[in-house]
């Protein structure tokens, strides 16, 4: 056996595929037989990986020849924003297009969502997600396909993601006989605080589904670049409204009434210590007062009440209910202490955290790395204290949500989520729609064909490809 050179240190390697070039065969004469014959297997496996990556490209290639269609889909859209449980005209304009390219669908879910069906109609079975709803936001962007909506506006993207969906339908359509087994497509309203995922599951959308995929547009990453993480990608969360009731009364005898700014003051204050001195800072939360309203009154008048409003985080559902749980012993004992009443009223629903399928976010990371478009897949460090009600999709059946960055200063695509001036980078958009497209097959195959979990590079924080 040949003992390794000095200078040589074995090491794993990632290597970006555009400064790949083929090895000649000659420099390995010069090699050690052992450290010749790695070289060949590395060769081989790269020679393999880049027909694969051709093979995606494909995918990518095929939808992208529809971009002019795409864009057309999500300016028209974009024009028509609509609020949580009300998105009847986009629900309308999806089933026309769905029509359109012949593709089976039940409706509604959750008042004005669609579930679509490709394939066999057996199993296996995986589903693909989007969100349908937009916020009320007015949109400052002068542009031709403006919202059409006054004070709404599709600043999250959900227009884009309802549109790589629609990507993704129109490719698995035309090769639909390639499915080995069914796909399901969820346009799913409610998104923004309404846990339409909840309704839609509670309704039976989600039976017979093994597998869901969703993806979020990303200013703040740089296009071409996904992030995720596996585990938990997202908090939990809840939205409450306290109300302390007090007696109101002239500002010259405050000893006669029971001020109810001063009891809602104490409650702001005596609730840090749920974080600070509660909570595991290595697990981390969030009790947030973020607005304060004592309602019309006079400078010189003691106001009745006060309502606070804010949210709860965790990234666990025990988590949760604990910040819950404190948070209402809290309120009630401080607004006592003062002489007041309160009363608290949380969401309907709580949002519970995104949690990640290893196997899921692996077999996303296969397909991204294989896609000539995508330039970085990063595992995040840390989950986001932000919350998405894709966690209740995920909750039933092994899940992999991801970030697709859309961030481009010269386009002015990197203004954040929820502003008025948030703006798209339409070029993502049959990325996004191969991504989907790509999964699914890559799924439905590997479930057929009895692969075990796919190998991972997760490992490393950032690929570079």
């Amino acid at each position: 056996m040949h003992e390794p050179h000095a200078d040589i240190q074995p090491r794993l390697v990632c290597l970006p595929r555009k400064d790949f070039a083929p090895l000649k065969f000659a420099q390995l004469d010069s090699m050690p037989s052992d450290l010749a014959r790695l070289t060949i297997i590395f060769c081989v496996l790269l020679a393999i990986e880049s027909v694969t990556a051709g093979q995606s490209d494909s995918v990518y290639d095929d939808i992208a020849s529809s971009l002019p269609w795409m864009q057309r889909i999500r300016r028209d859209l974009h024009k028509i924003p609509e609020l949580k449980y009300t998105e009847s005209k986009t629900s309308t304009l999806l089933r026309k297009q769905l029509d359109a390219l012949d593709i089976p669908y039940q409706h509604p879910f959750a008042k004005h969502g669609i579930v679509a069906t490709l394939g066999s109609g057996k199993a296996p079975c995986m589903a693909l997600r989007t969100d349908m709803d937009a916020l009320p936001i007015p949109e400052e962007l002068d542009v031709p396909y403006k919202s059409t909506h006054p004070g709404l506006m599709h600043a999250c993207g959900h227009d884009a993601h309802m549109t790589m969906l629609l990507g993704a339908a129109k490719y698995l359509k035309a090769h639909e006989a390639e499915l080995q087994g069914t796909v399901k497509l969820l346009f799913q309203p409610a998104e923004e605080g309404g846990a339409g995922a909840k309704v839609m599951v509670d309704e039976g959308a989600m039976q017979g589904v093994s597998a869901v995929f969703g993806l979020h547009v990303w200013p703040t990453a740089p296009s071409g670049t996904i992030q995720t993480r596996i585990g938990t990608l997202m908090a939990g969360t809840d939205k409450f409204l306290i109300r302390v009731t007090g007696i109101s009364g002239h500002g010259g005898t405050p000893h006669l009434v029971r001020d109810s700014v001063v009891a809602g003051a104490a409650i702001v204050m005596n609730l840090q210590p749920l974080i600070s001195r509660e909570t595991d800072p290595a697990q981390g939360g969030i009790v947030g007062i973020t607005l304060i309203n004592s309602g019309p009154g006079s400078p010189n008048v003691h106001a009745e009440w006060v309502e606070l409003q804010g949210t709860v985080n965790s990234f666990s559902t025990s988590g949760l209910h604990h910040l819950k749980s404190r948070l209402e012993e809290i309120v009630t004992s401080t607004a006592t202490m003062y002489g007041c009443k309160s009363s608290i009223k949380w969401n309907p629903i709580a949002y519970i955290p995104v949690e990640n399928s290893e196997a899921m976010v692996k077999r996303a990371e296969q397909v991204a790395t294989q896609l000539s478009q995508v330039k970085h897949f990063v595992y995040l460090d840390r989950p986001s204290f932000m919350a998405e009600d894709i966690a209740f999709f995920n909750d039933v059946a092994e899940g992999a949500f991801i970030f697709l960055g859309i961030g481009n200063a010269s386009l002015q695509t990197d203004q954040k989520l929820h502003t008025p001036r948030f703006r798209l980078d339409d070029t993502m958009l049959p990325v996004g729609a191969a991504l989907h497209a790509s999964v699914a097959m890559q799924y439905l195959q590997d479930k057929q064909q009895g692969k075990p979990q796919v190998s991972s590079t997760s490992y490393r924080t950032s690929i570079e490809l």
